[in-house]
């Protein structure tokens, strides 16, 4: 198992996790070869549908015993005078085999190629939601790696923090010892010392939290910042909406399959069967071969009880009205990350030039609090507005991150290349 290694200052790993594995996690995870599962599943419908148009041949046999004499296949009256005057035993008997064969096709049924073109869509519907699904989940785990660098950035922040205090206590410890420098001032500096311990312990909670999650998405372990590199995304068609668009198409073509039940429909059917039972006048065996073709029309006119054409119209005004919804709340999303990301590329640059003045605030401070021209807790501000605004750098970029993943993930941009490690 990787390992994680933190020291005081530096972060050092074995084995690092690298940010392809995390994607081909995504790719392999069960979730997605469910989604891949499904469509194929709706694939193996249609192709159910396709194969109905085939002809269906089946053989059947059967013995049968009457109570009396039954007429082994159809013979006319003329034909029965003749056998009975030449003496031949007369298909006629109380027990009879019969060995066939059964062909049945559709000629036309309105119905089946409506359910084709509604499958086509589904099938489309599936793929385009399969990879909305993908890439929602390559979206979430660069959520989750820009979060695990912040809280990894927020505790060696805290870390170096905690070395200042220890040097500045070390720097002190000989003036409180002869009574130049007030006892208070090193316990106010310990206590600070140990709420920045419980503040490190609860970071350690949110990692180990993080890690849990990108586990449960991924299958891998991450151990290490992952610097991320984020390239530009292309604005374009709002993925999310083509799965819906597809289920509409689909939906059109099940109110089309609804109402096909009330067209005619016309089959051909064959058949053709060999049969034999012992003459009821001379008990000789007589062997019979009929044969038929047909072709057969079907025609519903009338079912009150047929609400299936109300209930696809139905479902086909409550997906337009999804796409709607789903188009506003984009949109309105779009706008807001757009603005977002501008507002945080400031913002992370206030960061940068903030901490480079917080450090030189800090040093001035520190030399003012050990030599007793400053308080302990206006010093221990200096120290805290250090730590906390490198924390912030580290969130304003995590945040970037997260915001860029998001509109290349509503544009339908491929994560993995917008997102590069350093």
């Amino acid at each position: 198992m990787k390992k994680l290694l933190l020291s005081t200052a530096v972060i050092g790993y074995l084995g690092a996790t690298t940010l392809n594995e995390l994607f081909e996690g995504v790719k392999n995870a069960p979730q997605t070869k469910i989604d891949s599962l499904l469509t194929e599943n709706v694939k193996e419908t249609k192709k159910s549908i396709e194969n109905s148009l085939f002809p269906k041949i089946s053989v059947t046999g059967s013995i049968e015993h009457f109570n009396r004499d039954m007429a082994l296949v159809a013979i006319t009256p003329t034909e029965s005078a003749k056998l009975s005057k030449s003496g031949q035993g007369i298909p006629f008997g109380n027990n009879i085999q019969r060995l066939g064969i059964n062909l049945s096709m559709p000629l036309y049924v309105r119905e089946i190629y409506k359910n084709q073109k509604k499958l086509s869509y589904l099938i489309k519907s599936k793929k385009y939601q399969n990879r909305v699904n993908l890439l929602s989940k390559e979206m979430v785990v660069i959520n989750y790696v820009t979060t695990y660098n912040y809280l990894i950035k927020y505790k060696l922040a805290l870390t170096i923090q905690q070395n200042s205090i220890l040097k500045t206590i070390e720097a002190i410890s000989e003036g409180v010892k002869n009574g130049a420098i007030p006892e208070f001032n090193l316990i106010r500096l310990k206590d600070s010392l140990n709420q920045l311990k419980i503040n490190i312990l609860n970071i350690d909670k949110q990692i180990a939290e993080v890690k849990g999650k990108l586990f449960a998405l991924t299958g891998v372990i991450i151990d290490n910042v992952i610097q991320l590199k984020s390239g530009n995304y292309l604005r374009g068609d709002l993925i999310a909406l083509k799965p819906i668009k597809e289920k509409i198409n689909s939906d059109i073509e099940d109110i089309d399959a609804k109402k096909s039940v009330f067209y005619p429909k016309v089959y051909l059917k064959i058949q053709a069967s060999k049969n034999r039972t012992k003459a009821y006048n001379n008990g000789d065996s007589v062997y019979e071969n009929q044969a038929s073709i047909g072709v057969y029309l079907e025609w519903k006119i009338f079912d009150k009880q047929n609400r299936d054409i109300q209930k696809a119209k139905i479902t086909l005004t409550k997906d337009m009205l999804e796409l709607k919804r789903v188009r506003k709340e984009l949109e309105a999303e779009v706008l807001k990350l757009t603005e977002t990301v501008q507002f945080l590329n400031t913002q992370i640059e206030e960061a940068k030039n903030s901490i480079k003045l917080k450090k030189q605030l800090l040093k001035s401070a520190k030399v003012a609090f050990e030599i007793g021209s400053m308080k302990v807790d206006d010093y221990l501000k200096y120290e805290d507005n250090l730590a906390n605004t490198k924390a912030t750098l580290a969130k304003l970029i995590a945040q970037k991150n997260s915001s860029i993943a998001q509109l290349a993930f509503i544009y339908g941009n491929d994560i993995t290349k917008i997102f590069k490690e350093k």
